[in-house]
């Protein structure tokens, strides 16, 4: 179990800028280069290197499907497939889950193996037992070296935060610890932290944040 600590003390920083023209003058400008068109109800969002060819790669899905984006230059981009029913919102995270140097996907419900082929060949698909989530970071909870999951999940019969726990061979089962209530969004991408210095990671939901008391997130002294 985790403490649950109402965040106070927040400082809300307001800046007016005196004059429009000197506001325009300064304004930065952006190039926009189009990726692809997937859709507007998106998440799952990463950019991590699939391929290993030594650039950045572009992860986003959907509730039941995900695909990467394949970097070429900044107006082309080669789209594939990564994975297709794993239950989500639009929680998921891409990091590498089995430990073979691969950058591999968790959205919700199941994680995707990258093979390390990812042009030639599918992702290979593991039902885990998770929970279907809005948000999703990975950290190491319990310091056990692994990397874990906490999620979020404001569905009617789902409404939890929670942290999975990765098991030794992450294509079985993993464990779901349930640490508070759920809101819509509010742990991604950077909500898992040591925030009392105590030297292990605490969870920061966007309204509250939750003590990790006994270094394993499991219960508090």
């Amino acid at each position: 179990m985790f403490c649950r600590r109402l965040s106070t003390n927040v400082s809300l920083l307001i800046v007016v800028v005196m004059g429009a023209g000197a506001a325009h003058a300064a304004m930065p400008r952006f190039d926009v280069h189009k990726i692809a068109e997937v859709g507007y109800e998106m998440g799952q969002t990463s950019l991590v290197d699939i391929d290993k060819d030594g650039d950045l790669d572009w992860v986003v899905g959907e509730r039941t499907r995900t695909w990467w984006f394949e970097y070429v230059k900044p107006d082309q981009w080669i789209q594939h497939t990564l994975g297709e029913g794993a239950k989500t919102d639009v929680g998921g995270t891409a990091f590498d889950i089995d430990g073979d140097e691969c950058s591999d996907q968790i959205p919700g419900t199941a994680w995707y193996r990258n093979t390390g082929k990812p042009r030639a060949e599918p992702f290979e698909r593991y039902g885990i037992g998770t929970i279907s989530c809005h948000d999703a970071v990975a950290a190491d909870i319990n310091g056990d070296g692994r990397l874990d999951v906490v999620a979020i999940s404001d569905q009617r019969n789902q409404v939890l935060t929670v942290w999975q726990e990765m098991p030794a061979n992450p294509r079985d089962k993993w464990t779901v610890h349930k640490i508070g209530g759920g809101i819509h969004g509010g742990v991604g991408p950077k909500g898992v932290a040591d925030l009392d210095g105590d030297g292990d990671n605490d969870v920061v939901r966007g309204d509250v944040w939750f003590e990790n008391c006994d270094f394993k997130g499991l219960e508090c002294k």
